[in-house]
């Protein structure tokens, strides 16, 4: 489960995917495919992903697949 905000689509909701950060610089488009669903939450059904992955919430749409971004806590 990741929070909805994570998830991004195309315009046409055909198309999943979450940005996820593989070192602290740098995040790389992955694309997913959906379970259930609810206000705050979206089932991750593939890829799995490992228990300690991060994935951006915010800042992360039309960002390019292998984006260098800067992570503010």
């Amino acid at each position: 489960m990741l929070p909805k905000e994570s998830v991004l689509s195309d315009e046409m909701l055909e198309n999943f995917w979450v940005m996820e950060l593989i070192n602290d610089s740098i995040a790389v488009r992955v694309d997913v495919n959906l379970g259930n669903r609810n206000r705050e939450s979206v089932e991750i059904i593939s890829p799995i992903f490992k228990p300690d992955s991060k994935f951006l919430i915010t800042g992360n749409y039309g960002l390019p697949d292998t984006a260098f971004v800067k992570v503010i806590h």
